[in-house]
């Protein structure tokens, strides 16, 4: 009981004498008033502009809260360090008690041997930063490594960084350069959430690595929510992710956010919008990874997603219109893997593109949309569609869809079409494939602007329940037009020989656009990314009864016809009861149609009439 009692005490005690500092009304500095606070205490400040750097003292629980917000709350710091440094004490705790709200932290220079956060410095500590704009800060080393232009978050800290501006920041190190915006590393645990992060730039004499945010020593990142664009990496020797650097056993996940518009660029640009090396558990979930730019004259490697020896997952993402320009070596305008264990679900490839300098011999490039070389990847409902290689130069081994080398890959309920050699259509394959093999399964490969569809060497290829453009009808395979909607729109149309022509054996129980697979239940599902709600079923035909087959059970042939014969048949399309199309027929323009089931079994069909003045008209018949 007396126990009880002095807990309940102590906590009361920091309750009823913890204080509220007001700047600059009591504290002429933020300085001050952090170094007369006690535990738990709160500093409000005013708006205003407050030239310091800031030391956090020894102290837990601390609140640093603007009343006005970061637009007219600024710290400026002095040029000679980190604007606010933290790092834990010996006899404090910085967790997620201690809380930074509402500021603007600029002007932050660090220029020392390993420079780390211009504008805010953590190590072993765990605050949560919120509604603050850092920019315009910057760490500078002439001889060594440089680490977070605008925050550096290390050694066991464990922030939440929330609602953040970091912008504008500057990262320069002689050998190797970390994070423009951001460097987290050394087993931190980090939640970035709601944040912008745009304009930081990370440079080097040798190496840069990560224009907008690095993540490197097995810290465990969460970025969700958040807006990556239009920073910059450039080195003479590697530039490795425009938008994100991720490096070592650092289990990072990129989820509901956009990193779009960054820049790598050097002789070995690789990664435009997220670079990964040696990670076992990435995830890319609902991301949208686009117009990103590798730009320099050697060897560039993953326009939008560059990963090598990793693995992890790519879930509900757009990776398109990502480019990439120089002379030679171009591998994979949209994913690049080496080495590495994939799973690409429920995704889009798409309008990715390599540019090589026309006026110099471009050997070596391949894979439009996806490269991958030693890796085992598995796609199930990804569109890879629009991708295009600029062959104004000479090249060899080439895929404008997908370049393939030595890797196992399956395909499942994909779309792979109108992927495309600029200035060729008389050599190119939309998909190359050199060494080990690939399987194709329920997809669709129509890319009518190349030469051919596959080009294989020393290959396994299998191939079952696809339409393959100029393919075999062998395994399920058909040769036939899907008949997409059109207009870059590659949903299929109630005409398509695809519906219902793929089979169970994947059991994928979602389309691309998340909707049931397959649709109706109980029927077979549909070949390609997408599924199609067909309207069949006894139900719904019988419902919309507006025609008339005669005779009923039908023997040989039976004439269908319509209940107003003022209108007109224009197509007409024959299901069995399973809903799997078997035919269809169109230009009919006639109040009646005659039917001959002699290729059809016995058993119970369904038809569906398109008329000239828009209506459906559905019913049943039985062949006998």
């Amino acid at each position: 009981m007396k126990k009880l009692l002095l807990i309940i005490f102590v906590l009361s005690n920091h309750l009823i004498f913890a204080t509220t500092r007001n700047v600059p009304m009591s504290y002429s500095t933020i300085s001050s008033a952090l170094s007369a606070s006690q535990d738990d205490d709160t500093i409000l400040v005013a708006p205003g502009t407050y030239s310091e750097d800031i030391l956090w003292p020894d102290k837990s629980g601390l609140k640093l809260l603007s009343s006005g917000g970061s637009a007219i709350t600024i710290i400026v710091g002095t040029q000679t360090g980190s604007v606010i440094t933290m790092i834990q004490g010996p006899t404090s705790q910085i967790d997620s008690t201690t809380i930074i709200d509402g500021f603007q932290i600029t002007n932050g220079r660090v220029d020392t041997v390993s420079a780390s956060g211009g504008g805010l410095f953590l190590s072993e500590a765990s605050p949560v930063l919120r509604n603050l704009d850092v920019n315009n800060n910057s760490v500078l080393s002439m001889t060594d490594s440089s680490f977070g232009g605008g925050i550096y978050v290390g050694f066991n800290s464990n922030p939440l960084i929330e609602n953040c501006a970091i912008h504008d920041n500057q990262s320069f190190g002689e050998i190797t350069t970390y994070g423009g915006g951001i460097c987290i590393n050394s087993n931190s645990n980090v939640i970035i959430n709601n944040c912008e992060i745009f304009g930081n730039s990370a440079t080097s004499n040798q190496n840069a690595r990560g224009g907008g945010v690095a993540i490197t020593d097995s810290a465990i990142v969460r970025i969700s929510d958040c807006n990556i664009h239009h920073n910059i990496n450039a080195a003479p020797g590697l530039s490795s992710g425009g938008g994100v650097y991720i490096f070592g056993n650092s289990n990072t996940i990129v989820v509901n956010s956009s990193l779009s518009d960054n820049l790598c660029d050097g002789p070995y640009a690789d990664g435009g919008g997220i670079f990964i090396y040696q990670n076992t558990g990435f995830i890319i979930d609902n991301c949208r990874i686009e117009n990103n730019l590798l730009n320099g004259p050697f060897d560039h490697s993953g326009g939008g997603v560059c990963c090598f020896s990793s693995q992890g997952q790519i879930f509900g993402s757009s990776i398109s219109e990502n480019v990439m320009e120089g002379d030679r070596f171009f591998r994979g305008a949209g994913i690049y893997t080496e080495y590495s264990e994939v799973l690409i679900q429920n995704s889009q490839i798409r309008s990715n593109s390599v540019i090589p300098d026309s006026t110099t011999i471009a050997l070596g490039f391949g894979g439009g949309g996806f490269y991958c070389t030693s890796s085992n990847i598995n796609f199930e409902n990804c569109l890879v569609a629009e991708n295009k290689i600029d062959t104004n130069a000479i090249h060899t081994d080439i895929g404008c869809g997908l370049f393939i080398s030595g890797s196992y890959v399956k395909m499942d309920h994909c779309t792979v079409t109108d992927n495309e050699f600029i200035n060729d259509t008389t050599s190119g394959a939309a998909i190359r494939v050199y060494g080990d093999s690939i399987k194709f399964i329920n997809s669709i490969i129509w890319n009518p602007k190349c030469f051919k569809e596959i080009d294989t060497i020393n290959i396994i290829v299998t191939i079952g329940n696809c339409d393959l453009r100029n393919g075999d009808t062998l395994n399920g395979n058909i040769n036939s037009e899907p008949f997409f909607i059109g207009n870059g729109n590659y949903h299929l149309t109630q005409s398509s020989p695809c519906l219902n022509a793929g089979n169970f054996s994947s059991g994928l129980p979602y389309d691309l656009d998340g909707n049931p697979r397959p649709m109706p239940a109980g029927t077979y599902p549909d070949m390609g990314a997408y599924e199609l709600d067909q309207i069949v079923g006894i139900e719904n035909m019988e419902a919309n009864s507006q025609s008339t087959v005669f005779p009923n059970p039908v023997y040989s042939d039976a004439i269908i016809s319509l209940a107003d014969y003022n209108d007109k048949i224009i197509q007409i399309d024959i299901y069995d009861d399973l809903g799997k199309l078997q035919f269809s027929e169109f230009s009919i323009l006639k109040e009646s149609y005659i039917l001959n089931s002699e290729k059809l079994k016995c058993g119970i069909y369904f038809y569906k009439l398109t008329t000239r003045s828009g209506n459906l008209t559905k019913g049943k018949f039985v062949v006998n």
